[in-house]
């Protein structure tokens, strides 16, 4: 990797291991994903600054992505509840509509067995989470747009991928050794979980595995 990306992660770590110190607040734990986002999009942008360069064919309105199943870390789940609390009622009742509409496709779905497009993918394909969509999203890029119409066949960056990877796991052993279970769940049953259930967070921060685990057993 090259070094500008390793002083990118442990400024990552560093900024996170602040913001999850023994007196943070629960707010602050789930907020500090943040953190992590916003250093996987600094490694996008190193990405396209390297030699040699690289082209990503990705462009708002390209979303064969948005039609796999998608996983997200138990404080992204979170965040983008605290999002979607934010909206206006009319907003928000859409996407909880759809959320209940997809929880009965996405159930027991692998990821291989998975084609439905993503309950917050908006009009024209564009993400209505934008800001706050998970780090899976961030980081799914290819090369190739052709490519990216056999679900799964994206043609990534070797570089970045590398980078992003050794980030996310730098990120989630920190929250784990804060006693915080980090295993991924499908993005739209997640946030359907947790706007339904008062307790979920709570229980999430007290070092519960509250998340319905995916199919495939996979564990962080």
């Amino acid at each position: 990797m090259p070094v500008k990306t390793h002083g990118t992660i442990n400024k990552c770590k560093k900024d996170i291991k602040a913001r999850l110190g023994k007196q943070a607040s629960g707010e602050a734990v789930v907020h500090a994903i943040d953190v992590f986002h916003r250093c996987s999009d600094q490694l996008l942008r190193q990405r396209l600054k390297a030699m040699p360069p690289v082209g990503f064919a990705c462009r708002k309105g390209c979303d064969p992505c948005c039609h796999l199943r998608i996983e997200a870390l138990p404080p992204e789940v979170f965040r983008i509840v605290a999002h979607l609390e934010t909206l206006a009622g009319t907003r928000r009742r859409v996407l909880v509509g759809r959320l209940e509409r997809h929880l009965g496709y996405a159930r027991g779905k692998t990821y291989r067995d998975y084609h439905a497009p993503c309950p917050f993918l908006g009009d024209g394909g564009a993400c209505s989470i934008y800001a706050v969509r998970p780090r899976i999203c961030r980081s799914h890029l290819s090369t190739s747009r052709s490519a990216c119409e056999t679900p799964g066949n994206a043609r990534p960056d070797p570089a970045l991928r590398q980078a992003g990877d050794a980030l996310a796991m730098a990120v989630i052993d920190i929250y784990k050794q804060r006693g915080l279970c980090m295993h991924p769940a499908e993005l739209g049953q997640a946030v359907l979980r947790a706007l339904t259930d008062d307790t979920l967070k709570g229980r999430w921060l007290a070092g519960e595995d509250v998340f319905e685990r995916l199919p495939e057993g996979i564990t962080l």
